[in-house]
C-alpha cells in the first residue's frame, strides 16, 4: 500500500493528479492534511504515575496539567522556577503537593515518592531531564532532601500557603528567597494550579 499525504500548499492541479492516480493504481492511500491534522492532536498520551487517579479522570486534563507545569519551570529562568537548581525541585513538588493534586491513600496520605516524582517529570518534560540519567535523578532527590529541612518555622514544617502568609516570621530563610519562593511557585504555580482542581471539579460537578 502506498500512502500520498495531500498538504495545504500544494497547488489544485497536484491534488487533482493525485486523485486521479488513486483512481487508476490499486492501493494507493490519500491522506488530506487536514485529517493528518486532527489525528495528531490524539498522538500525544500522557503517562501518569503521580497524579490523583479521582481527579484526572481524562487525557485533556493531563495535557492542562502539564501545560502549567511546563509554563512555570525552565533551565535557568530567575522568573521562573529553575529546574538547574536541585533545591527548586522541591519547590515545585511543594506547589504541586499542597494543590492536593497528587495520589493519595483512602485516607489521603500521600503516596508519592520523591523519586517517583521527577521521574514523572522526567516522562512530561525530556527536554528538562533525562529519564535514564540515574544519577542526576539521585542528586536531584538529594538536593530536594536538603531544601525541605530548610522549610521550618518555629521547628514546625511549613507550606507554601505558610510561607507567603508568615513571609516575615520565616528566620529560617533569607529574604531574598522568601520573594523568590512566592513569586516563582506561590504565584508562578500554586495558585493556577488550584485554579485547575476547581475547573474540574466544577466540570464533574455539571455532567
Amino acid at each position: 500500500m502506498m500512502r500520498v499525504i495531500l498538504e495545504k500548499g500544494d497547488k489544485p492541479e497536484v491534488k487533482e493528479l493525485v486523485r486521479q492516480l488513486q483512481k487508476l493504481v490499486p492501493g494507493i492511500v490519500v491522506i488530506e492534511d487536514e485529517v493528518k491534522e486532527v489525528t495528531g492532536k490524539h498522538d500525544d498520551l500522557l503517562v501518569n504515575d503521580v497524579f490523583s487517579d479521582e481527579l484526572f479522570t481524562s487525557n485533556k486534563q493531563l495535557l492542562q496539567l502539564r501545560t502549567i507545569i511546563s509554563g512555570a519551570v525552565n533551565m535557568g529562568d530567575k522568573d521562573k522556577i529553575d529546574l538547574s537548581k536541585g533545591l527548586e525541585w522541591y519547590w515545585l513538588y511543594q506547589a504541586i503537593y499542597d494543590a492536593g493534586l497528587f495520589e493519595t491513600r483512602s485516607n489521603r496520605e500521600n503516596v508519592v515518592t520523591v523519586v517517583g516524582f521527577v521521574r514523572q517529570i522526567a516522562k512530561w518534560l525530556p527536554d528538562i531531564i533525562d529519564i535514564d540519567d540515574d544519577k542526576h535523578i539521585r542528586n536531584i532527590c538529594k538536593s530536594m532532601s536538603a531544601e525541605q529541612g530548610k522549610w521550618m518555622m518555629n521547628g514546625k514544617p511549613v507550606n507554601l500557603v505558610d510561607i507567603e502568609a508568615n513571609k516575615r516570621r520565616m528566620t529560617a530563610m533569607k529574604p531574598v528567597k522568601i520573594e523568590r519562593i512566592i513569586s516563582v511557585a506561590y504565584n508562578g504555580l500554586y495558585t493556577k494550579l488550584v485554579a485547575l482542581k476547581q475547573e474540574i471539579a466544577k466540570e464533574k460537578s455539571t455532567r
